[in-house]
C-alpha cells in the first residue's frame, strides 16, 4: 500500500565546542525522502546537510528548525537511515560519525581501502563502507527522531561506492542471485597484477565476440576437441582471467553439425569457460556476409554510398542478375531491412538471449567488434524490462575505423548502429582519428556534447549519464613470437626465402585482397623505385603475400585482377626476380608463416588506404631483434603509425614519395636501424592483450568513479538509483481516490508527449515538441480530470505560451504555464474558453537589458549562419538550432561571457541551452510556479490538498520536485513562508484583465476589457489555512531512471500517459480491475521506443 507524507523533526544531543555545529545527512531518494537542500558529495564537505541548531536554554540538544518531509510513495513505506556530522570551528574540517577529523577537508579512508578506491579529482572518493543509523524505533508519535551524537554506533552498512543497500533491495534475478547488484565490485590494480582473487569479490568478465576463439576439430576417434586459437581474445597466460573469473561468448560456424554435435561442442566449449552460439547458415550469410561485410565494413572504412554501390565494396545480385530496366536503384537501401539488417538485428537478439541467461547483476560484458553493435543496447533494454535498471557494465571496442559523420548519415540505420555502441558504460578505439569521428557523428546526428574527464578519457552525456571514450592499442604475444621464432617451420620459411632471393634485399608484405590495403599502391611504388633507382633492379626483391577470405568477393576480385596486371608488367621490364608474389586463401597467414617472412624481410612495406587493427608491423619490430634490425616503412592511415615512432611515414597516393622513403630505408645505416627500433620496443613487447585487457578495464573503473564523482554533488548518484522504485499504478490511484482535494502538476514535452528521435539535424531534437499533440486518449484523459471540480490540473512547460495554448487550449478547465513558469493561465471558467494570462514581474527593465544584449546577439548571429534571435515577454534568446551544431556550440561558449560582462549591472542571467543561449530573469525557475500554484489553492479552498502529483522529465523540472516538498514543510509552520522565500516575484496580468483581490486570496476571473500590470497578492499577505493532520499523499515523479530531486520514476512517456488514462478512470468510478484490464492493452511498446522499425526489433 502507498505511504502517506510524514514531517519528521531531529533532535539530537551532542556536547560540541564552542563554535562547532551539528549536521544531519540523509541519502534521498533510496529512503524515498527529500530534505529541503541536496544531500551531501562524498567528501568532507557539508555542503548539502541539514544544519541542527540549539540556544543557551536547550544545548546540549540540537533541533532541526525545518522539518524534513518524507514524501508518499506509490510502493509503500520504505526505511529511513541518516548519520550526523559536525563541523569545526573554521569550516576547514569534518567529523562524520565513525571517522577522524581530516583539517584539510578530505575524508580519512578506513584500514584495508588501499588499491580498491578509484583515484578522481578530489582524491579516493570510491568505496567506502558506512554505517547508517536507523530510523526504527527513535521516532515518536510526533515525528521526532531523538538521537545521542557518538562515535560508536550500530546501523546497516551502507556501500558508497554504489550506494546499494543489498541486504534490503536484492531481488531474486533468473538463475543467479542479485548479490553484488550495481556496477562492477572491481577488485584493485594491485590485486590484478598479482592474479589473486579476492575474496569478496562477486562479478565476472564476460568477452563476447562474433567468432568463438577456439578452434575446433575431431580427433582420431570422432570425439569433439577444442584450443585456443592465436587470437587477442583467446585465453593466454598471465591474463585478466587469471585475476577475474572470465567467460566467452562467441559465435560457432562449422557446416553440417547435427544436434548431437552442438551438444558435444557445446559440452567442450564450457569446459573452456566458454559459451557458443550456434548461429543458422543462412542467417549468418545475410547477417555476416550480407550486412557485416558488404555494408557496415566499407561504411566503417569511410566508402560512401555511390562507392560501396558501384565500385564493388558491396555485392549486390539484386542488381546484378536483374533484367535492364528492372534492376532496383544502386541508391536504395530498403533491401537491408528485408534482409540483411533484420539478420543482423537476430544475430545480435541470439548473443542478447545466451548472455542474459549467463550474467548476473555485477558482471562486465565486453562487447567486441560491429558485428555486435547493436548488443549493448539490447542487453540494458532486457535489463531494464526485467529488474527496471541497469546491472551491469559494458564495454564496447571497435577494432575497424569509424567513417566521419558525412560518410556514416549516410547508412539509413547509422542511428540504431551509434545508439547501440552508446548503451555502452565505455566505447573504446585502437586510434584517436576513429574516436574523433565517433565524437563527431554522436554529436551530429544526435546533438551530444562531449567533454574531457580527468585521467585522459573523453565523456559522451547520453541520456543522462556518461559514456567514456577511450583510446587504446594492444601489441603482440612475446611468448608466442619467441616461441614461433625457435620452431622449424618458421626457420624452413626464412631459409627459404634467403635462399630463393641469395644477394638480394628483401622487401616483405602481407595484405589482404581489397582495395583498402593498398597493396596496388604498394606495387606502383615498388615499380617507381626500380626505375628512379635502377641501381635496386638487380639487388632487391618484393616478398608479397596477398590474402583471400572470400567474405567481399567482388572487392577481392577486381583487387586481385589489377594487382596481377601490375605484377605482370614489372617482371616484363625488370625481371620475375625481382618479385615473389603469392596468394593464399583465409584471412591471414599462419603464425610460422608469419614470422619466416619478418625474419627474412630487411624492409617491412605497408601501404594501406584505411584499416583498424594489424599487429603485422609491430610483430616484424619484435622479429627482428638479436641481429641486424629491420626498418618499417608504413602508411600514415595505418593505425600503427600512431604507435610506432620509429617508422617511416608515407602516404601510398604519393608514389613518387614513397619511392624515395623506400630508396632511404635500404641505405639506411645500423646505427640508425637500432635506435629506431628502439623506440618501439618496449610497447611492443609489454603491451600485450592481458595488459590491454587491464588498460580497458581500468578505463572502466575511472569511468565508474568519475560517474560516481559527478553523481556526489547530485540530488541522488546512479547507485541509490537501486532502491529508487518505479511507480506502483495502482496504489496511486487508491491514494487519488481516496482523496477529496487532488492536484495534478505536469511537465509538457518529454512528459505528456514523447519526444521525437534524435535526428540527423540538431533542430529535429531540439524542437520535438513543435507543432505536436499528446496522443487522443491523453487529451482525453486530462479533459476528464479537468471536469471534476475535486481536480486541479496544471500542465508547466518551457514552450511559449502561444505554442502551449495551441496544443493544449482546447481542454477546458486545464491550467498553463508557459517559458518555463514565467507567464501562467489558471483554468479558464469562460464559456468561451477564452484565457487570461498573468506574468510574473522579476523587476527586470528589459528594454535596457535589450539595448545591451540585441546588438551583441545580432552580431553572433551574423556570423553564424542559420542563426537567430527570438524575444519573448521576460527572456531574449540567440537560437542556434538550424545552424552547424558545431560551428553553434563554439560560438555559444563566446556569446556568454560576453553577455555576462555586459549584463553584470541587470538582475538577469545567461544560461546556456541545447540549441540556444537565453538571458532570463535570475529567479526565473518552475519551482517558483509551483510555490505560488500550492499556496494560491490552499488560501482558496481554505484547507491543504490531499493528493499532489508533480511529474517532470528533466533538470528544468527539479525545481518543480523541490518546491512541492517546501510547500509540505511549510504546512506545519506557517512561519517557514518568510523564512524560506520572503520574496517571491510578484505575478502581473499579461493577458485579460480581471481583477485578483489580496484579501481573499483566490484565482482571478475574467473581465471584458483587458487591462495589463494589475498586481497579485504577496505570498507574504496569503492567509495559509491551519495543518489539520490528516491523510495526505505527496507523489513526485520523474519520467526516466536518472539522478533527481523525486521520489519514484516512470520509465517514459507512454507510462505517463497510461498513468493518467488510469488517474482518469479512477475519477470516474470504474473499478480497479476494469482499470488493470485496460492498462494491459495500451502500451506495449519499449520502454523508450526511439524508431518505428519492425515490432520485433528490441523485442527480447
Amino acid at each position: 500500500m502507498t505511504s502517506q507524507v510524514e514531517r519528521l523533526t531531529f533532535k539530537c544531543t551532542a556536547p560540541l565546542q564552542l563554535g562547532h555545529s551539528l549536521h544531519v545527512t540523509v541519502p534521498t531518494n533510496s529512503h524515498n525522502i527529500t530534505p529541503l537542500v541536496p544531500p551531501p558529495p562524498i567528501s568532507a564537505s557539508t555542503t548539502g546537510t541539514i544544519e541542527l541548531h540549539t540556544t543557551p536554554d536547550t544545548y546540549p540538544v540540537w533541533t532541526t528548525t525545518v522539518p524534513v518531509v518524507k514524501g508518499s510513495c506509490s510502493s509503500g513505506p520504505k526505511p529511513l537511515n541518516y548519520r550526523y556530522c559536525v563541523k569545526t570551528t573554521d569550516g576547514a574540517g569534518v567529523k562524520w560519525e565513525g571517522e577522524e577529523i581530516s583539517e584539510h577537508g578530505g575524508v580519512v579512508a578506513e584500514a584495508g581501502d588501499e588499491g580498491i578506491l578509484p583515484e578522481s579529482r578530489s582524491g579516493r572518493v570510491g568505496r567506502r563502507v558506512v554505517k547508517y543509523r536507523s530510523v526504527a524505533g527513535a521516532r515518536d508519535d510526533s515525528g521526532v527522531i531523538t538521537d545521542a551524537f557518538e562515535d560508536g554506533f550500530d546501523g546497516p552498512e551502507y556501500d558508497e561506492s554504489t550506494k546499494a543497500w543489498r541486504e534490503l533491495y536484492a531481488k531474486p534475478q533468473k538463475q543467479r542471485s542479485n548479490e553484488g547488484a550495481g556496477r562492477i565490485d572491481f577488485i584493485s590494480d594491485e590485486e590484478i597484477s598479482r592474479g589473486e582473487e579476492t575474496s569478496d569479490r562477486k562479478s565476472a568478465l564476460f568477452l563476447i565476440c562474433y567468432h568463438l576463439p577456439i578452434q575446433l576439430w575431431r580427433d582420431s576417434g570422432g570425439a569433439w576437441r577444442g584450443k585456443w586459437q592465436n587470437s587477442l581474445l583467446a585465453k593466454t597466460d598471465g591474463s585478466v582471467a587469471d585475476a577475474v573469473p572470465t567467460f566467452w561468448i562467441g559465435g560457432v560456424k562449422i557446416p553440417g553439425l547435427t544436434p548431437s554435435d552442438e551438444r558435444d561442442i557445446k559440452a567442450v566449449c564450457e569446459a573452456m569457460n566458454a559459451h557458443p552460439i550456434f548461429i543458422p547458415q543462412e542467417l549468418h550469410e545475410h547477417s555476416y556476409l550480407g550486412m557485416c561485410k558488404q555494408v557496415l565494413w566499407p561504411f566503417f572504412h569511410n566508402i560512401d554510398m555511390l562507392d560501396v554501390s558501384t565500385s564493388g565494396f558491396g555485392d549486390n545480385p539484386a542488381v546484378e542478375e536483374a533484367r535492364p530496366g528492372d534492376a532496383p536503384s544502386i541508391w536504395d537501401q530498403s533491401r537491408l531491412h528485408k534482409k540483411w539488417w533484420e539478420s543482423y538485428q537476430r544475430v545480435n537478439m541470439m548473443f542478447a538471449d545466451l548472455a542474459s541467461s549467463v550474467m548476473r547483476p555485477g558482471d562486465t560484458a565486453w562487447v567486441h567488434d560491429y558485428h555486435l553493435a547493436i548488443l549493448p543496447k539490447l542487453l540494458e533494454k532486457r535489463q531494464v524490462r526485467e529488474a527496471g535498471r541497469r546491472t551491469t557494465s559494458t564495454i564496447f571496442f571497435l577494432h575497424i575505423p569509424f567513417p566521419t559523420s558525412q560518410v556514416f548519415r549516410e547508412l539509413e540505420c547509422g542511428e540504431w548502429i551509434l545508439e547501440g555502441m552508446l548503451s555502452a558504460d565505455v566505447v573504446g578505439f585502437h586510434a584517436f582519428d576513429h574516436a574523433r569521428h565517433f565524437l563527431n557523428a554522436s554529436k551530429r546526428l544526435m546533438g551530444l556534447n562531449y567533454e574531457s574527464k580527468f585521467g585522459g578519457l573523453i565523456g559522451l552525456q547520453y541520456r543522462g549519464r556518461t559514456v567514456m571514450v577511450s583510446t587504446s592499442h594492444v601489441s603482440i604475444e612475446p611468448t608466442v613470437m619467441t616461441a614461433t621464432m625457435k620452431h622449424s617451420a618458421a626457420l624452413g620459411v626464412r631459409d627459404g626465402i634467403r635462399s630463393l632471393h641469395s644477394g638480394r634485399q628483401v622487401l616483405g608484405g602481407v595484405d589482404v585482397a581489397q582495395k583498402l590495403s593498398g597493396v596496388a599502391l604498394k606495387f606502383l611504388a615498388y615499380e617507381k623505385l626500380l626505375e628512379d633507382y635502377p641501381v635496386w633492379q638487380r639487388k632487391l626483391v618484393l616478398v608479397q603475400r596477398v590474402l583471400t577470405p572470400r567474405n567481399r568477393t567482388k572487392d577481392e576480385d577486381q583487387t586481385l585482377r589489377h594487382v596481377r596486371t601490375i605484377v605482370r608488367r614489372i617482371e616484363a621490364k625488370h625481371g620475375a626476380g625481382c618479385i615473389d608474389y603469392k596468394e593464399a586463401e583465409g584471412s591471414e597467414l599462419p603464425v610460422a608463416e608469419r614470422v619466416g617472412l619478418w625474419m627474412a624481410t630487411d624492409v617491412y612495406f605497408n601501404s594501406t588506404i584505411r584499416e583498424g587493427l594489424n599487429l603485422g608491423p609491430l610483430e616484424y619490430v619484435y622479429c627482428r631483434g638479436g641481429g641486424v634490425p629491420g626498418v618499417v616503412v608504413c602508411s600514415e592511415f595505418s593505425a600503427a603509425c600512431n604507435i610506432l615512432n620509429g617508422a617511416l611515414r608515407i602516404n601510398p597516393f604519393d608514389v613518387q614519395q614513397t619511392s624515395a622513403v623506400l630508396d632511404k630505408a635500404l641505405k639506411m645505416g645500423l646505427d640508425e636501424k637500432e635506435k629506431r627500433r628502439g623506440r618501439d620496443i618496449d610497447f611492443v613487447s609489454q603491451r600485450t592483450a592481458s595488459q590491454w585487457s587491464r588498460h580497458v578495464l581500468r578505463d572502466l573503473k575511472e569511468a565508474v568513479a568519475a560517474s560516481k564523482e559527478e553523481d556526489a554533488g547530485n540530488v541522488v548518484s546512479e547507485g541509490e538509483l537501486l532502491s529508487f522504485s518505479h511507480v506502483n499504478v495502482m496504489n496511486l490511484v487508491s491514494a487519488f481516490r481516496s482523496s477529496s482535494e487532488r492536484v495534478i502538476i505536469c511537465d509538457y514535452g518529454g512528459t505528456l508527449l514523447s519526444k521525437e528521435a534524435p535526428g540527423k539535424y540538431l533542430k529535429r531534437d531540439i524542437s520535438a515538441t513543435s507543432g505536436r499533440k499528446p496522443r487522443p486518449d491523453v487529451m482525453s484523459s486530462l479533459e476528464r480530470l479537468c471536469e471534476d471540480p475535486r481536480n486541479t490540473v496544471f500542465v508547466v512547460s518551457g514552450v511559449n505560451r502561444r505554442e502551449l495554448e495551441g496544443s493544449l487550449g482546447s481542454i477546458p478547465r486545464i491550467g498553463l504555464a508557459a517559458s518555463n513558469g514565467a507567464c501562467f493561465s489558471w483554468p479558464s471558467t469562460a464559456e468561451d474558453g477564452a484565457r487570461e494570462w498573468h506574468a510574473f514581474q522579476f523587476g527586470v527593465d528589459w528594454e535596457d537589458v535589450k539595448a545591451v544584449a540585441i546588438p551583441i546577439m545580432s552580431k553572433y548571429a551574423a556570423r553564424t549562419n542559420g542563426s537567430s534571435l527570438k524575444i519573448l515577454d521576460l527572456s531574449i534568446s540567440w537560437s542556434y538550432f538550424s545552424a552547424d551544431p558545431e560551428w553553434g556550440a563554439i560560438q555559444a561558449k563566446f556569446i556568454v561571457p560576453e553577455l555576462q560582462d555586459k549584463l553584470k549591472a541587470f538582475d538577469v542571467q545567461v544560461v546556456m541551452l541545447k540549441g540556444q543561449v537565453e538571458i532570463v530573469p535570475k529567479l526565473l525557475h518552475k519551482g517558483v510556479l509551483v510555490k505560488r500554484l500550492l499556496r494560491e489553492l490552499a488560501a482558496k479552498n481554505k484547507k491543504y490538498p490531499q493528493f499532489t502529483m508533480v511529474v517532470g522529465d528533466d533538470k528544468s523540472d527539479e525545481p518543480m520536485f523541490a518546491a512541492s516538498f517546501d510547500f509540505l514543510a511549510e504546512q506545519v509552520d506557517p512561519d517557514f513562508v518568510a523564512a524560506s522565500s520572503p520574496s517571491l516575484p510578484v505575478a502581473l496580468v499579461t493577458g485579460g484583465s480581471g481583477s485578483f483581490d489580496s484579501s481573499d486570496s483566490k484565482p482571478p476571473t475574467r473581465s471584458p476589457t483587458p487591462t495589463l500590470g494589475r498586481r497579485l497578492s504577496h505570498d507574504t499577505n496569503l492567509v495559509l489555512p491551519p495543518f489539520k493532520a490528516e491523510s495526505q499523499y505527496a507523489y513526485t515523479i520523474t519520467v526516466g531512471r536518472k539522478a533527481s530531486n523525486a521520489t519514484e520514476f516512470l520509465h517514459n512517456a507512454r507510462e505517463v500517459e497510461d498513468l493518467l488514462v488510469a488517474l482518469a478512470m479512477a475519477d470516474e468510478g470504474e473499478h480497479n480491475k476494469d482499470i488493470k484490464k485496460r492498462l494491459s492493452t495500451l502500451s506495449t511498446e519499449s520502454w523508450d521506443d526511439q524508431h518505428t522499425i519492425d515490432s520485433s526489433f528490441y523485442d527480447i
